[in-house]
């Protein structure tokens, strides 16, 4: 499971700046309490930029959505390279996809640059790259060892959701879950949740599905299933079936 929102907002630089734009104005230093208080407001604008991108990411990451997740991610990165929480969230999002080696690397280059000084974020940094780094160690990929004819019978049993989930863990495992067409011929959920991730998929699968019941009040998931079937996407389908719950 991914880890919740992780933005830390410090109030001290904040106070301090408030603290130094009113001494400045009691001394009737009108051009410093200008600067000042334009280095203030940058300030806020950035903790509050930084933690809307982290809840988004965090609720992108929840339905499955890494791809645009994993964009905030780095656009949290990107406006603040040397604060670790752009880095910690870019991390979650890739051990929650199983690309533990990835995420190790991400905070092995958030170590050399967030300052030590930060103990909080630094302190999660090491210990998300120790996880990551243990995670990896011991990972056993089942897919590569067992018959294909094994696999597919596993593929085949899971649940539509986690084998769209499992999709997203590598390269191989989406090979062969994309490749085994029996586990796409029906499709049909009840809950947004599943559907979104679905609906992700639906580049590897929707040449597989003959029966195809969509049941959901999410209409970006709605939209997202006929994009694809005006493209032409769905070369199997038989049945078609849209309700909402």
């Amino acid at each position: 499971m991914e880890s919740a929102p992780i933005s830390r907002i410090n109030p001290t630089p904040v106070q301090t700046y408030f603290t130094n734009v009113k001494t400045a104005l009691s001394r009737h230093n009108y051009t410093e309490t200008v600067n000042l208080a334009t280095n203030a407001v940058v300030h806020i604008q950035q903790l509050q930029l930084m933690a809307v991108l982290d809840h988004r990411a965090y609720a992108l990451g929840m339905r499955s959505k890494f791809d645009i997740a994993i964009k905030d991610a780095k656009e949290m990165i990107t406006y603040a390279p040397d604060v670790a929480t752009g880095y910690l969230r870019l991390g979650s999002l890739l051990v929650m996809q199983g690309k533990q080696g990835m995420a190790v690397e991400v905070y092995q280059d958030a170590l050399e640059k967030v300052s030590k000084d930060d103990t909080v974020g630094y302190n999660q940094l090491v210990q998300g790259k120790e996880i990551a780094e243990k995670n990896n160690e011991r990972r056993v990929d089942f897919f590569a060892s067992l018959p294909p004819e094994l696999v597919d019978e596993i593929i085949i049993l899971m649940e539509d959701k986690d084998m769209a989930i499992c999709l997203n863990v590598s390269k191989t495992w989406r090979e062969k879950i994309a490749s085994c067409g029996l586990a796409w011929v029906n499709i049909s959920n009840e809950d947004n949740t599943a559907h979104g991730i679905i609906a992700n998929a639906l580049p590897y699968i929707a040449r597989y599905i003959e029966d195809l019941v969509i049941n959901t009040t999410d209409l970006e998931v709605w939209f997202r299933y006929l994009d694809h079937m005006h493209n032409g996407h769905f070369k199997k389908i038989d049945s078609f079936e849209m309700t909402s719950t």
